[in-house]
């Protein structure tokens, strides 16, 4: 027995994982796309729309850009409270990656650092992507994306409570204006203490559809 991702593993199975995992470089789109259409279909109860955290409990939504392994990812996120209020949003820009599942955990990684530093304790993440959801809920095993999972973890460890919640697109809009705003020339990393412009209908529009929740 073999242990990965802090799960014992026959090694028969170890070389499999790693089979699928080689073939992955390849057909990564694919096997993305059957993750998916599986994924949707086993979280029917998923929501369209945001709504607001429990009592205690701050919700971040994160979303990721993904052009290609030579171009910087961009990130963004946006913090509130359970009564909907707005705590802060960031966008920033990351590493040169592979794949667009190692775009969204470098997201993650850079959204629980940042609500680290800003004192929350109690979090929800919350994506879009069902892929990093199910690999940091352990309902999935990624080779090449243990390093960002072992990060993310470390991170998460540093909290009292972290949540890690699927969401789908249509819920995660204000995310993904944050991810897609172009950054300040030469800047890396831009936080929005206010409400910035370009999301208030967005966060309108959340506020008054979670009231209904």
């Amino acid at each position: 027995m073999l242990l990965f991702q802090r799960k014992q593993i026959h090694w028969r199975t170890l070389i499999q994982y790693a089979r699928q995992d080689a073939a992955e470089w390849k057909k990564e789109d694919v096997q993305d796309f059957n993750h998916n259409a599986r994924s949707v279909n086993g979280y029917r109860g998923a929501s369209t729309r945001w709504e607001r955290p429990d009592t205690g409990w701050v919700k971040c939504n994160v979303d990721c850009t993904f052009v290609d392994q030579n171009t910087h990812t961009t990130a963004g996120w946006i913090v509130r409270d359970e009564h909907g209020a707005y705590k802060g949003a960031a966008h920033a820009r990351g590493k040169q990656v592979l794949t667009v599942l190692e775009s969204e955990l470098q997201g993650i990684l850079m959204a629980l650092q940042h609500c680290w530093s800003q004192g929350h304790r109690r979090i929800i993440i919350e994506g879009d992507n069902i892929k990093a959801m199910d690999l940091l809920n352990d309902k999935l095993l990624h080779f090449s994306s243990y390093n960002w999972i072992r990060e993310i973890r470390w991170w998460k460890q540093k909290f009292e409570q972290v949540v890690f919640k699927w969401i789908k697109r249509e819920g995660n809009k204000a995310a993904d204006k944050l991810a897609k705003q172009m950054l300040e020339y030469q800047s890396s990393f831009s936080f929005y203490y206010y409400v910035p412009s370009f999301l208030s209908n967005i966060l309108h529009e959340d506020y008054v559809l979670s009231q209904h929740h």
